[in-house]
């Protein structure tokens, strides 16, 4: 009686697994927000050097349309479908940057480690 209820937990929750995998355009919008906040944490820190002026100068009236092509630009998302979740991994200038996995119609993404290479 007890294995039978732990079977049909089991199979009640890889079918729900299943059936509430998030979108990829979900992960388009979370990859996005973390532009955003990027942009604004840019602004708010003043950063000096290129790219903090061309982020001030292009960023100021339009943060979210300018953090929409800083990753749409800049970006390339891989994305793997598992039969319960989805894995995607988003590169910036062909380096890993982003790990996310999408489950239950979210997306959760951490931040990989960069590794300089020598050139």
């Amino acid at each position: 009686m007890r294995r039978g209820l732990l079977a049909l937990a089991a199979v009640l929750a890889a079918g729900l697994a299943i059936l509430s995998k998030p979108a990829d355009s979900g992960l388009d919008a979370h990859i996005q927000a973390r532009a955003l906040a990027e942009v604004k944490r840019a602004r708010a820190a003043k950063d000096d050097g290129v790219l903090g002026e061309i982020m001030s100068l292009a960023c100021k009236l339009a943060p979210e349309e300018c953090a929409r092509q800083l990753v749409k630009l800049g970006t390339s998302t891989r994305i793997e479908d598992f039969f319960v979740l989805k894995r995607a991994t988003v590169t910036i200038d062909d380096q890993p940057a982003l790990r996310c996995y999408g489950l239950l119609n979210t997306w959760r993404c951490s931040e990989l480690a960069v590794v300089s290479t020598p050139r």
